[in-house]
């Protein structure tokens, strides 16, 4: 958060304390130094981890492809940290992002997305100078046990059978963003790799395949194509078009979350938990009334994708 403003500050601050279910303190001026903002990043994963009820935690660990443009002020926060860039094909990745309430729903914007984090990879393993670990999706989809070791060996921490072979937990995602990750409480699974084979068109593959099979092919990919179909003159004038109205709205779209589940619902075992544990949903919440009031015809658009 270091950079923005004690306004952005904040918004994202309360959303962390929603997402996390904590009490934690907003502070009444903005984060500015290092020194500062490593102590209130403690002081929020002691409160997360004492909700849960943890003891003995030694690792803490947090995910979003937002980091890699920070990695160096992320390196200079937490001298110690180490970082996992887990690649996934991106022909399914924007497919899948395609799926959730923030993204957009245009395939070509979320291959634009694929292909920038990729880059911003590249350069971090070029520079050498983070404890970087580069591991594939699908091999640890294939294959957890080794991945997993070679992942928890990276971090310094013993290999444990259940790592592979359970499940995931519920108590790290909150009860409205199930709609989209409620396949993180399951087993590892295959069928989710390679959707791309029965989802996307020919035309379609061609031109991903012909503007990013490049690094594909680095990833270790194979290509479905030739690589070498043509794209129209105005292709990358239309994705950075609606590049722009994406990021214009994204902002938006924290707050959006709540006005999705008002749409959709909640899964019923999730709304058991709601029950039980008497937790704040969305639908109960100050910004759910802000969202309904939303009008964002992309969150509620059924119209099939433009070509190109």
């Amino acid at each position: 958060m270091l950079g923005y403003s004690k306004r952005i500050q904040q918004e994202h601050l309360q959303r962390i304390r929603e997402d996390l279910e904590i009490d934690l303190p907003i502070p009444t001026a903005r984060l500015r130094g290092t020194l500062e903002a490593r102590t209130f990043y403690d002081q929020m994963a002691r409160l997360y981890v004492e909700r849960l009820g943890k003891r003995g935690v030694t690792h803490f660990g947090e995910k979003t492809n937002e980091h890699l443009s920070r990695l160096q002020r992320i390196h200079r926060l937490f001298p110690n940290a180490k970082v996992i860039l887990m690649v996934r094909d991106g022909r399914d990745v924007a497919l899948s992002l395609r799926r959730l309430p923030w993204t957009s729903r245009d395939l070509y914007v979320n291959f634009a997305l694929w292909l920038y984090c990729y880059r911003l990879q590249k350069n971090a393993q070029r520079r050498g100078d983070l404890p970087l670990l580069c591991v594939r999706y699908e091999d640890v989809v294939k294959d957890p046990e080794k991945e997993l070791r070679a992942i928890l060996a990276f971090l310094g921490l013993p290999y444990e059978p259940q790592v592979a072979e359970g499940e995931g937990n519920e108590e790290g995602i909150p009860p409205w963003e199930y709609l989209w990750k409620s396949r993180a409480v399951e087993k590892i699974k295959l069928h989710r790799v390679g959707l791309w084979r029965q989802e996307l068109s020919v035309e379609q593959l061609g031109i991903l395949e012909r503007w990013g099979g490049w690094a594909l092919q680095e990833l270790g990919y194979e290509l479905a194509t030739d690589g070498k179909a043509s794209l129209p003159w105005f292709f990358h004038l239309r994705v950075a078009w609606r590049s722009l109205l994406w990021l214009a709205r994204r902002p938006r779209y924290a707050q959006a979350k709540a006005l999705w589940v008002q749409q959709h619902g909640l899964p019923s075992t999730v709304q058991n938990r709601v029950r039980e544990e008497g937790i704040e949903t969305p639908n109960q919440s100050s910004t759910a009334d802000r969202s309904a009031r939303i009008v964002d015809a992309s969150l509620q658009s059924d119209e099939p994708e433009q070509k190109p």
